[in-house]
């Protein structure tokens, strides 16, 4: 993972949900629809603690150490570390959570495995992406700010991120897209559906079996 394109600004980064709390909530409630209760989990790339501690989230980890300051005050348990390289013993967590990190490592691949690597058996798997193939995505895309936090990332389609899961995990996945162009600029309760294509924010629920 990498942590230089936020260790210098966590306020600023911080600020963004501040100043878009329709998009936030939005996509908390993707996340919610997919993943349900989150309590003694874990996020990967945790940043400021703004997923883990709205979700109830225990236990984060991001290579920004000034990110974790603000984690931290939000009441995470967290580590600096990388999501290739996760400092937890196999089958930890119940709920694994990742918010628009694979966009932003260098192999979203080793990432996915180490996650099912700390996942208990029933466990799930939680992933947030943002659609590059969705209008909103799309226009994003096109109008990249070069000094936007998002300036240098790749954006995985869905299709591309379920081809990252392991085979016999991919034909259990709930997805679940959230953030329509109808709603851009409405204070409207967000709206939640099934699939994607539309929604800017994808969510994908990927339970482990039992035994």
């Amino acid at each position: 993972m990498t942590g230089s394109l936020f260790a210098s600004d966590p306020g600023r980064y911080d600020r963004w949900y501040d100043r878009h709390p329709e998009l936030y909530r939005a996509e908390l409630a993707a996340l919610k629809r997919a993943g349900g209760d989150f309590p003694g989990g874990l996020e990967v790339g945790v940043g400021t603690g703004r997923f883990a501690a709205a979700l109830g989230i225990r236990w984060g980890i991001d290579p920004a150490a000034a990110m974790l300051d603000l984690a931290r005050r939000r009441g995470c348990r967290v580590l600096r570390g990388e999501g290739e390289h996760l400092p937890f013993a196999d089958a930890a967590f119940g709920r694994v959570l990742l918010v628009t990190v694979l966009c932003f490592v260098r192999d979203p691949g080793r990432v996915i495995g180490e996650a099912f690597r700390v996942l208990r058996p029933g466990g799930e798997l939680v992933l947030g992406i943002i659609d590059p193939e969705s209008e909103l995505g799309r226009a994003t895309r096109a109008r990249r700010d070069p000094d936007s936090f998002y300036a240098s990332a790749r954006f995985l389609s869905v299709d591309e991120v379920l081809r990252l899961l392991p085979e016999k995990f991919r034909g259990e996945a709930r997805i679940f897209q959230a953030i329509f162009p109808e709603e851009a600029g409405t204070d409207s309760s967000p709206a939640v559906e099934p699939g994607h294509g539309r929604g800017a924010f994808v969510a994908v629920s990927v339970p482990t079996p039992v035994g």
